[in-house]
């Protein structure tokens, strides 16, 4: 009898303690597994509470990208997406809430929360066409590439794969920009020079170089005169005429006279002020016209820049400057988005360029791509994150995304519309990438 009160005593005492088992909820796990429709994770979401150690999250076709104060940066984070939990690298991540708008992890002892925002929306996605490390480019109409490094001069095909057009040091002058000039050729600055490179003799031809040489003639034939300083930018319009600029002007050699003039700028003006409404074009006061390039129509586009800004202003045929972006009256921080271009800020710009709708893009220092609408000049960022820190080392770059307003970009130094709507750029100097229509 004794024996059977102690059998059911000891039965009963281990019923007790597996029941205490199952209802102790673990460190590991302190909530039941549950069995999440994972399709709703993709997508933005801003840390609101808890242990904060993955900061705020965005996932992108079931891959988690860790996203530091607040950027949409592209820091690819090891993960493994099933329907119950998220694997980052050795630590495991619990999912234990998704709804719409709430996402609740568990890891490191801690529930993780996160509500979901509306993602920044573009027409335009985004893809990497091959790593190449240039200095400058521009592309012909196949969409192949001619492109130096250095003292190197390169065409590329659609694929990447390179043919040496150059190879023999150029004098040690570093090729600065590019821009194509018929089928057979190229124009090119090097700072101290403009000229044309023919592909298919492989020859160098100045047309306009610097020499230390005050006053440089003007209103005669450019192969009379010179420029007295470094040369910053230059483009050649439709027409053949080619404009560039240094010591705040902008020179003009026509090309059916061959005649160089200032067109631009007042050498004598105070140039640390901007003139955003000159009262006329020479009398206007510049400062570092570091980017241009020219409509289809032959009007010139220019951005006068002063750090940290810039200012981009149209010049037309009949000689009238007008301020088109930028407002040095706008709070310092990228603003303007889906209002006038007038009145927005622009930061310092890399590049610009003219598409065949008169639309025009930029990209800035900040590694975003921006376009004026021609029609009503309404600016919106299409590429890139407002904001973000490029030159962070731990960023992954280069990310293809069917949403550009998601790519982490360093700066654009080329911008090259084309006339299906895509606009390929040089990246930084380490790869070819393209923002197209989706």
């Amino acid at each position: 009898m004794l024996f059977k009160k102690i059998f059911f005593l000891l039965i009963i005492a281990l019923v007790f303690l597996a029941a205490c088992k199952k209802n102790t909820p673990t460190i590991e796990n302190p909530v039941k597994e549950l069995l999440v429709d994972t399709s709703k994770i993709n997508g933005y979401w801003v840390f609101t509470g808890g242990l904060k150690n993955y900061d705020n999250l965005y996932f992108y076709d079931h891959k988690m990208l860790q996203v530091n104060s607040g950027d949409y940066s592209d820091f690819l984070v090891d993960t493994e997406i099933r329907n119950d939990t998220l694997f980052a690298g050795p630590v495991r991540i619990s999912l234990k809430k998704l709804t719409d708008d709430s996402l609740v992890l568990y890891g490191n002892n801690s529930f993780l929360r996160h509500k979901r925002i509306p993602l920044p929306q573009t027409n335009y996605g985004i893809k990497t066409v091959f790593p190449v490390l240039l200095n400058a480019m521009c592309l012909d109409d196949a969409n192949n590439i001619y492109g130096a490094s250095d003292a190197i001069i390169r065409k590329y095909n659609a694929k990447g794969q390179a043919e040496d057009l150059h190879h023999d040091g150029f004098s040690g002058k570093k090729i600065l920009s590019m821009q194509m000039d018929g089928d057979d050729g190229f124009l090119y600055l090097t700072g101290t020079e403009i000229g044309r490179f023919d592909v298919n003799n492989k020859k160098f031809s100045p047309i306009i170089v610097r020499r230390y040489e005050n006053p440089a003639p003007e209103n005669v034939h450019y192969t009379n005169s010179w420029a007295t300083d470094n040369i910053i930018s230059f483009c050649k319009a439709p027409n053949g005429d080619i404009y560039f600029s240094y010591s705040n002007r902008v020179m003009k050699i026509e090309k059916t006279t061959g005649t160089l003039s200032t067109i631009i700028g007042n050498p004598n003006s105070n140039s640390s002020i901007f003139d955003p409404e000159p009262a006329s074009a020479k009398s206007m006061s510049l400062g570092y016209v570091n980017c241009m390039t020219a409509s289809k129509n032959g009007d010139l586009y220019f951005c006068d820049s002063r750090s940290p800004q810039s200012i981009i202003f149209k010049y037309t045929q009949n000689g009238q400057v007008k301020r088109v972006a930028g407002n040095i009256k706008s709070v310092r921080t990228i603003s303007g988005d889906g209002g006038i271009a007038r009145n927005a800020y622009v930061d310092n710009i890399v590049s610009i360029a003219v598409d065949g709708e008169d639309n025009i893009l930029i990209s800035s220092n900040s590694g975003i791509i921006r376009k004026i609408n021609a029609n009503d000049q309404i600016i919106n960022t299409i590429a890139g994150v407002i904001n973000s820190s490029y030159n962070n080392p731990t960023l992954a770059r280069g990310l293809n995304f069917n949403n550009a307003r998601l790519s982490h970009m360093a700066p654009a130094k080329v911008l090259s519309p084309k006339a299906n709507g895509d606009v390929f750029f040089l990246e930084s100097t380490d790869r070819f990438r393209k923002i197209y229509l989706r």
